[in-house]
């Protein structure tokens, strides 16, 4: 069981946010709050948002965030003549959507549509503002998180 293996029973999350002065994302991290460790391993979802518009990835979709990103289609059926999607890795895409999920709660509490309370699923703890960016910091609480991320539809077991 994956409970078993974490490190400890705190799953928070750390979340820090960076915006350039047209609300563009120049940073992204999300990490365990008691060790730091990374959460999606090696693949990041800031090397997918990288330079994006807020409003663009606000009301997105995983899918399409990853085609906007890399130009490729990333559907099971491709729309318009465009090629299959890249081989899919269902565990990856888990790692994203959840970063992505964290991505959009903050995002949310900076815009002023959800409060960013302690018992909100994304806990503001600061927003700065240094004169050329925009810092924003706070906790996921995963399992409040967790009921929202969608089945990827990369497999037939959940269909």
């Amino acid at each position: 069981m994956l409970a078993e293996a974490m490190p400890c029973d705190d799953v928070t999350e750390l979340l820090e946010l960076t915006l350039d002065t047209d609300d563009r994302v120049t940073a992204y991290a999300l990490a365990k709050n008691t060790c730091g460790a990374k959460v999606g391993g090696q693949l990041e979802l800031m090397s997918f948002i990288a330079g994006r518009h807020i409003d663009e990835l606000r009301d997105r979709t995983l899918l399409q965030v990853l085609e906007a990103s890399t130009g490729e289609c990333w559907r099971e059926e491709p729309e318009g003549g465009r090629s299959a999607p890249p081989k899919r890795n269902v565990i990856n895409e888990l790692m994203l959507q959840k970063q992505l999920g964290a991505l959009q709660r903050a995002l949310a509490v900076y815009r002023g549509v959800e409060a960013g309370g302690k018992s909100d699923a994304f806990a503001l703890a600061s927003i700065d503002f240094d004169g050329v960016e925009t810092h924003i910091v706070g906790l996921l609480r995963v399992d409040l998180l967790t009921a929202e991320i969608q089945a990827c539809g990369g497999c037939a077991s959940c269909r």
